[in-house]
Formats: C-alpha cells, structure tokens, sequence
C-alpha cells in the first residue's frame, strides 16, 4: 500500500516528467510489435506476464491493474529521486523506442540513469494518463516495482536464437584477427571480434567492408547505435589488442552455412593483406 501511495503522490506532482518527453504518443496505444499474442480472457488472474506479453499490458492497462508483470525497458528521461523511491519514465516495446511506460520503486538509492537497460519486476498500478510537451494525449501504464537490475540491449531487445561458437585464428603479418563467436538474433546478427596487433606498425580494421555470404546472398556491416555495442578500433596500435561487435543484418538460421569476410591494412605498405575469410557452419 506504501509502495501505491508513494506513486500516486508522484505521479500528481510531476508533471514536469512527462512534459519533458518530446515524443508523441497519442498514436500509440495498442499492440505497437505488430506480433499475435494471448488476449485477457486467455490469462488467469494468478498469471504472471513476462517480457514478451508486456504489450498486452501496454495496450489496456486497465484489465490488468494488480497483476504481476517482468519486463525489460530504456529509460528516456532521467529519473526522479526523494526520500521515498526512485521514479523511472521508459520504453517498453520495440527494441526500447515506443511503449512510454512509468515505473516507481521503494529504493531512493537506486543506480540507474538515462539510457540504461533495465529488468523489471512489479506489479501494475492505475493508468497514467496526461499529455506531454505538444499537447498529444499519453496513455501510460503506472508499474509499481519489486525490483529493477540493469540489462543489456542484446538481452533485452535482441536475444540470440543461436550461438555458434568458433574460435578461429588468423594470423598475417603479425596482424591476429580471431572470429569468437557469432550471434544469431530475430533483428540481427552480432558477430565478436578479436584482433591483436603483434606487428612493429599501426594496423587498420575497416569495419565498413565487413561482410557476410550466405548462399547467393552478401550481408553488409549495419551498425545498430542504439545497442552501444563495444566498438574495434579502427586503428590499432603495436602489442595492442582489441576487440568487439560487428553488427550485421539477420542471415536465415535455416539457411546454407556462413563466409565471414574482413578487411584490414598495416602502415606498413609494402605488405599485402588478403581478406580474413572465417567459414562457419550453422549445423553444428
């Protein structure tokens, strides 16, 4: 009961919070994933809605106030703190760009900022419903929390529906470049890099000519900014290592196997470099 009175207390007194999102969402009720989902009648009042039925709760708050609900969510504005509880405004559906939602938990001390990827856990509240800085109507579910841990975005929005471990090695010219492993997601394809430079000259890695053959397909490198993925340097240094995501369009998990290609130089330039080419199954 605290926890309900704590939120309605916010939720009357800040009405700078949801002005200051410049987002209008009064388009945005409803089943905005544009997947088919259970309906209300379909869950029990003991049911416990997780992740991917959020936007059940999304689309009419109201049915399910009092329900139990696990979720992932981008908080877009920063959060608002007093002596009770740590006030959260996020996105819910769409990789964390639509679904304005409002989130309270009793934790005045709670470690989250603008930006970060969270799990949450809670119970849903009434509905929020105002307007925001251009006078559009927001429809908001209020989710009154039991508690909230950081994610990630790949965790959250992008889960991988195969793993494919790899481990592969290829050495030129001092220049070690090391395909780990690859991740194969409904929304894209996240492929983990090591490269080390045992050579006495800088060394480039051109992530723009990255790509991945498929068939009689060819994959180029997309990078996805909202994921904030560990980025390779560009330019890598003698004895240094470095390493991260490079970023890809979905390739058919049913498909045929994979040619991952690569592209580097040395400052070096009387040394020639051929592709790194990795060959990867999807069967195994």
């Amino acid at each position: 009961m605290k926890k309900i009175i704590v939120l309605m207390l916010f939720i009357a007194g800040s009405t700078i919070f949801f002005a200051c999102s410049d987002q209008d969402n009064s388009n945005s009720v409803g089943d905005s994933t544009g997947e088919t989902s259970n309906s209300v009648e379909d869950l029990t009042e003991g049911d416990l809605i997780l992740a991917d039925e959020f936007n059940l709760v999304y689309s009419n708050p109201k049915e399910y106030k009092g329900r139990k609900v696990e979720f992932y969510g981008k908080i877009f504005i920063e959060p608002e703190k007093d002596a009770e509880g740590t006030y959260l405004q996020m996105y819910t559906l769409n990789q964390g760009s639509d679904g304005n939602t409002v989130v309270a938990i009793q934790d005045p001390n709670l470690d989250v900022s603008n930006g970060d990827i969270v799990y949450v856990k809670g119970v849903v509240g009434d509905v929020f419903e105002g307007t925001n800085a251009f006078g559009a109507t927001i429809v908001a579910p209020q989710i009154l929390a039991n508690s909230i841990e950081k994610s990630d975005y790949a965790t959250a929005f992008s889960p991988a529906l195969k793993v494919i471990e790899v481990n592969q090695e290829i050495n030129q010219h001092g220049y070690s470049m090391t395909l780990e492993r690859i991740e194969l997601a409904a929304s894209e394809t996240r492929v983990y890099l090591k490269i080390k430079n045992d050579s006495s000259d800088n060394i480039s890695f051109y992530s723009f000519n990255s790509v991945i053959i498929q068939g009689s397909n060819q994959i180029s490198e997309e990078d996805n900014w909202d994921a904030d993925y560990q980025e390779i340097n560009s330019e890598i240094f003698p004895g240094v290592t470095s390493q991260g995501v490079v970023t890809f369009a979905p390739v058919d998990i049913q498909g045929e196997n994979l040619k991952l290609v690569f592209e580097g130089s040395s400052d070096d330039y009387y040394l020639d470099f051929e592709p790194f080419i990795f060959e990867c199954s999807l069967t195994e």
